[in-house]
């Protein structure tokens, strides 16, 4: 059993998604599977936060940083996680009953992701702090209203309550990948914009 779930998932955390997913490490554990806690997972073409983070900065020329923009995030590529997914597939088994936060050691502050995403997208929105509580209910309340909206407060509070130690092994996900993590960055031969074709 592998489970995929979050560096959401820490002791005190404080996003409902992050307990949910502390649950189901308990139960994976206990049947001796191993807990894969990747950072925020990013590609050329991404989905997720990450995704929506892409979404607000193509389409906004006013982009909000929610508290500040100052708060500390781990990232990963998504090749670096299917290839650590795919070695422990295929064993021989080392890591039953093991917690395994895979993410880039060097984070980024919201600040910085939103930047790098307006760099290689030819975009320079404005960006204007605003408090996370601010953010986090006008979100709660727009969750009410509007149906399948992009973004959600319990995201917000993930963000502004993200995991700052997630005592990454960098040599052991090297090893399982099969190669040095990659950085948050797109290069030059990027398809980060085939998704707007």
């Amino acid at each position: 059993l592998i489970l995929i779930s979050s560096l959401s998932a820490y002791d005190g955390t404080r996003s409902l998604y992050g307990m949910a997913k502390l649950e189901q490490e308990k139960l994976v554990c206990a049947l001796g599977g191993v807990c894969l806690r990747p950072g925020l997972i990013w590609s050329e073409t991404p989905h997720g936060m990450v995704g929506t983070l892409m979404s607000f900065v193509r389409k906004l020329p006013v982009v909000p940083l929610i508290g500040g923009g100052e708060h500390q995030q781990f990232l990963i590529h998504i090749d670096d996680l299917s290839r650590i997914i795919f070695c422990l597939s295929e064993g021989p088994w080392k890591y039953g009953g093991e917690i395994l936060p895979v993410a880039y050691p060097q984070s980024k502050s919201l600040r910085q992701i939103l930047e790098i995403i307006a760099a290689k997208n030819n975009k320079k929105p404005i960006f204007i702090p605003v408090p996370w509580r601010m953010a986090y209910f006008a979100v709660k309340i727009a969750e009410i209203i509007v149906p399948n909206i992009k973004i959600r407060s319990d995201s917000i509070m993930g963000l502004i309550y993200s995991c700052v130690n997630p005592n990454l092994n960098v040599e052991l996900l090297e090893r399982l990948a099969g190669s040095p993590l990659t950085p948050f960055e797109y290069s030059s031969s990027s398809h980060f914009h085939e998704d707007e074709k």
